[in-house]
């Protein structure tokens, strides 16, 4: 029922023109008003009543015509961008062969001109925007229980690592004893003699700046030695063993170029070869983890399974691919001299036909497998076969004689005759049982009937699922086109405008218990990451009002999964898959999209609908990042300055980057680990940023607890150590707020004096009563499609903080 406002004068266009107190603009079949005290209320409610039909049909009618309108606009926009993105794929096809002709030709002549180089063929993103002063260095530090013993690390480098052979005696990792040149442009190996390993192991002093090494300053000491510059005439890789007597462990800070990573066969774990037992686990687990429900809510990356992946078209496809080559290895056997030389002796056309077929297809295959066309192959192949001009017309004369004629028109009636009096009924009739005996699973006679049915499911889901990719590539152009001019609209802020040096620095926080971040997810049914996230966008805020005091709404950043279990395997296999997973494009709300004071559950539930709408919005941008970043199809369909341009462009957009490092199964991040016998304590894990980006954030989970370690550019220090500095913080205010108050051991300094300036209006953030009221609703990202209008998601938003998706978690 419509909810009317009796106003002064009503007409037409004081009704269009009427908001409403929530700001909306009247609805077609809604028309909000407010009563107000006017003395002829009755004689203008009656008066509305007359009249109000009329003008609601004008409403609609337009209404309707303006979003048909649109509706058509918008179906032209989609197929404009999609016909426009299939021209550019055509483009990016030739353009593809074309940089692999000149690039394979020019390292070529790059490797006659410079014989002792053995330079790099593939060209990596990172290699792309890679810069003297800002190289892609990737970075780990270890916290190792335990004493120290130099000699030890020394010995077990070089006996399990540098000197470690293959079978032909070559070095099982050559490159890690080569220096890294860049020549006319192209990255190049060089091989260096003598090696010493002296250069890249490390004892650092256990003294900074006077004072010994503690926990107090090990991270002003680690950021430092971070800041150095690699020495440009050693193989790009350097391990710093830090230690100090006060301490009962030692830091193990590995650095290393992303070319040893991404082209020389080698991980991260095959420089420190990591052994576990999963049989002892680290004391806190959560003891209500033994829950079904409990356990079933603990998704930890909702950067993953943002599209359904097709199962039924792989099956159905190998199934075919299984009949195909059934009926070809039959065909062969039968028509293939090599197989049957009996088949020459009566050849027909029918007979060249298929030994040429059979010819061809041999010869294509052996020109794939040596990767050169040799038109020598084909004749190798019709020679084996004895295909020559005199089979040919001696077949010629088999098919077209009179009395090859005569038999054959004889023999076409006879068939004919037997089919339709003998053969034909006889298959009606067995199809007819075949289908009364459908349910009999005891009936396995083979019928056409039983093979359809037995195919049907899976025609169906493989037309369903091929209906769905062709949604998402026929929307997925307009959907990107829309995300990135969407970019242009952002306020801009401090970290799109500095200027870049190149060095990096990094911080890492306080570890913040996993047991406490579960209490948390089970009273507000959010995910690990969503509260990761949270507490990381009011960090980011703190850093930037130390710059500004007009603060963004929102800060672009781009988000990333990369699993631990990739990252710190023991088990020594060629990589078959890549380690991380594409990205997600995120505007994380910096201040509170509400209007309202600071409050951490609602800043909350903006990052689950910030996350929400991502995952629904973006999976063709996902799959696309996926395919042009990590398997480097990017730099293989452009050339390597068009995507340094490119990249620079994007990265001034989103200069913030965001991963997760977490084990694909939450028990897994209780598995200890050991590094040479001893138990490793700690890992962080911080990858670089390049281009323009100057921040990249890691929440990295091992153990029973969670850290988030920042690695910026230093033109950001020290401000940037606010980051990690206050993100335990911003989590127990999250916790405080939701209702959460028993935080076992999770401990904070009392005092708030002493805690950086950050942009609460009050610290004493207060449960209100609709925290309360959050239930134990958790997420399921595979049901994303269900759930709310993605046009509206933002202003559907409520105020209050009990908002829940209809979203269980996985």
């Amino acid at each position: 029922m419509a909810t009317f406002c009796i106003s002064a004068a009503i007409n037409y266009q004081q009704i269009r023109g009427y908001k409403g107190p929530n700001g909306h603009r009247a609805q077609p079949n809604t028309i909000c008003y407010s009563v107000i005290h006017h003395p002829n209320y009755q004689q203008l409610k009656h008066f509305f009543f007359r009249q109000g039909k009329a003008v609601i049909e004008m409403m609609v009618s337009e209404e309707k015509f303006t979003l048909h309108t649109m509706g058509y606009l918008k179906n032209l926009y989609t197929f404009l961008a999609f016909l426009l993105m299939s021209f550019t794929v055509v483009i990016m096809f030739i353009s593809y062969y074309v940089i692999q002709f000149v690039r394979n030709y020019w390292i070529s002549f790059l490797e006659n001109k410079f014989p002792d180089l053995e330079f790099v063929r593939n060209i990596s993103v990172r290699s792309a925007v890679d810069t003297h002063r800002n190289m892609g260095i990737i970075t780990l530090l270890v916290t190792v229980k335990g004493q120290c013993d130099p000699d030890m690390i020394k010995k077990r480098l070089l006996e399990d690592i540098l000197e470690k052979r293959q079978n032909d005696g070559r070095y099982t990792y050559r490159h890690l004893r080569m220096s890294l040149t860049s020549k006319w442009g192209c990255y190049a190996w060089q091989n260096l003699l003598p090696f010493n390993i002296d250069n890249h192991l490390i004892l650092s002093s256990s003294t900074y700046r006077g004072r010994p090494v503690t926990e107090s300053n090990i991270q002003e000491y680690i950021s430092e030695i971070v800041s150095k510059y690699l020495v440009p005439d050693l193989p790009p890789w350097q391990i710093n063993v830090v230690s100090s007597s006060s301490m009962e462990k030692y830091y193990l800070l590995v650095r290393i170029h992303h070319m040893l990573l991404s082209h020389a066969d080698l991980d991260l774990q095959d420089l420190l070869l990591l052994s576990q037992n999963k049989n002892e686990h680290s004391v806190g687990k959560l003891s209500s983890s033994a829950d079904p429900f409990l356990c079933n809510n603990r998704r930890s990356h909702p950067f993953e399974e943002l599209y359904k992946t097709p199962k039924s078209i792989p099956i159905l496809y190998d199934q075919l691919c299984e009949a195909f080559s059934n009926n070809w290895n039959e065909f062969v056997s039968v028509y293939d001299p090599l197989e049957n030389p009996s088949i020459l002796k009566k050849s027909t056309l029918k007979t060249i036909f298929a030994i040429t077929i059979i010819a061809l297809l041999s010869g294509i295959k052996k020109i794939v497998q040596q990767g050169k066309i040799n038109n020598s192959v084909f004749k190798k192949e019709f020679k084996s076969r004895q295909l020559t001009m005199s089979l040919a017309v001696w077949s010629m004369w088999n098919t077209f004689n009179p009395f090859s004629v005569t038999a054959n028109v004889l023999r076409t009636l006879v068939d004919t005759v037997i089919l339709l009096t003998i053969k034909l009924p006889l298959t009606v009739a067995a199809e007819i049982r075949s289908l009364c005996m459908i349910y009999d699973q005891e009936y396995s006679d083979p019928s056409y009937v039983k093979s359809v049915l037995n195919y049907w499911p899976f025609l169906k889901d493989a037309f369903k699922e091929a209906l769905y990719c062709w949604k998402l590539a026929y929307n997925g152009p307009r959907i990107i086109l829309e995300e990135f001019l969407s970019a242009d609209n952002i306020s801009r802020h401090h970290l799109q405008l500095i200027s870049l040096c190149g060095r990096k620095v990094v911080s890492w926080s306080d570890p913040v218990p996993l047991d406490e971040i579960y209490k948390i997810q089970d009273v507000t049914g959010a995910s690990t990451s969503e509260i990761f996230i949270t507490a990381a966008s009011a960090s980011l805020r703190d850093l930037l009002i130390q710059y500004s005091l007009n603060i963004p709404d929102t800060v672009l950043t781009t988000a990333r999964y990369f699993s631990q279990d990739e990252l710190m395997k023991t088990t020594h296999r060629k990589r078959e898959t890549t380690t991380g997973g594409g990205i997600l494009c995120l505007a994380l709300p910096i201040r509170n999209p509400f209007g309202l004071e600071y409050d951490p559950v609602t800043e909350l539930r903006a990052v689950q609908q910030v996350i929400l709408r991502a995952r629904l919005r973006q999976p063709v941008l996902y799959l696309t990042s996926l395919w042009l970043l990590e398997y480097g199809l990017l730099t293989q369909i452009l050339p390597s300055p068009v995507v340094r341009l490119l990249l620079n462009i994007l990265s001034r957009r989103f200069p913030v980057t965001l991963s997760q490092v977490a084990p694909a199964d939450a028990n897994e991040s209780y598995v200890k680990r050991y590094l040479w016998g001893q138990e490793i304590e700690d890992v962080m894990y911080w990858r670089p940023p390049q281009a323009n980006i100057c921040i990249s954030l890691t929440f990295m989970v091992y153990g029973d607890y969670v850290r988030l370690g920042v690695m910026s550019d230093a033109m950001l220090s020290p401000n940037q150590s606010l980051i990690t500095s206050t993100f335990a913080h911003h989590i127990r205010d999250l916790a405080s707020a939701a209702g959460v108050t028993s935080f076992g051991n999770f401990s904070f300094p009392s005092d708030d004096s002493d805690r950086p300036e950050t942009s609460h209006s009050s610290h004493n953030t207060t449960t209100s009563s609709s925290s309360l009221d959050l239930d134990f609703e958790g997420r399921n990202y595979s049901d994303d499609d269900n759930n709310v209008n993605l046009d509206e998601s933002f202003r559907k938003y409520p105020s209050s903080k009990n908002l829940q998706f209809n979203i269980p978690s996985r």
